[in-house]
């Protein structure tokens, strides 16, 4: 089990290092570093998010690995350890919506997120391909809330958007797609996941 695991490891750490290190030319990219949770909650209003903010540290990925399945697609492992994402999840907890910074368009700038005309509805054409190696319930309990006490009501849809200060221009054009997508919409719980303290570890 453990030489699973680690062999596993050894293959998200490649595929992984190797998007974040050729980004390195690109504009908006910045040092990663060992955030504290106020510096998480400076960078969070500076983006607009006042509630719902979560963040994984360096477990994230152990954690992560322990929950799929031996026989998984290294692809798809690869795909939800990705510094930037959001995951559109049904009442039932199953994934029907996935972007990923991968498979996102790429400029000398920034990413497009919506060049293919993904966010036109809701829920929004999933851009990467959608898989079953975790459900919404395991998600969550990798999520640590920066403010505690904090609970996760039911609710038709649910949103997770892992954004970061590393990959600021990124994240920041994602998040703005999520939102407008979600306005106005009552039936959707939106969920924010910092995630500088995972790629500070991984990302060295």
């Amino acid at each position: 089990m453990f030489i699973f695991q680690t062999m596993k490891r050894i293959i998200y750490i490649g595929l992984v290092l190797n998007f974040c290190l050729s980004c390195k030319m690109l504009t908006g990219i910045r040092k990663s570093t060992q955030l504290s949770m106020n510096e998480i909650k400076t960078l969070a209003t500076k983006n607009g998010i006042q509630e719902n903010l979560y963040f994984v540290d360096s477990s994230f990925a152990n954690s992560f690995l322990q929950m799929v399945p031996k026989n998984a697609d290294k692809h798809s492992i690869k795909n939800h350890l990705q510094p930037i994402q959001a995951m559109y999840f049904d009442k039932e907890g199953h994934l029907i919506s996935y972007f990923i910074n991968c498979y996102a368009t790429s400029t000398v700038f920034n990413l497009k997120w919506n060049d293919k005309k993904y966010f036109d509805t809701f829920p929004p054409l999933t851009q990467a391909p959608i898989d079953s190696l975790i459900t919404l319930n395991q998600l969550t309990t990798l999520l640590k809330p920066v403010k505690t006490n904090v609970i996760i009501k039911p609710n038709e849809f649910t949103v997770i958007v892992f954004w970061n200060h590393m990959f600021y221009r990124y994240s920041k054009s994602l998040l703005k797609q999520i939102r407008r997508n979600v306005q106005n919409r009552t039936s959707v719980n939106l969920l924010f996941v910092n995630n500088d303290n995972y790629l500070a570890q991984e990302i060295k």
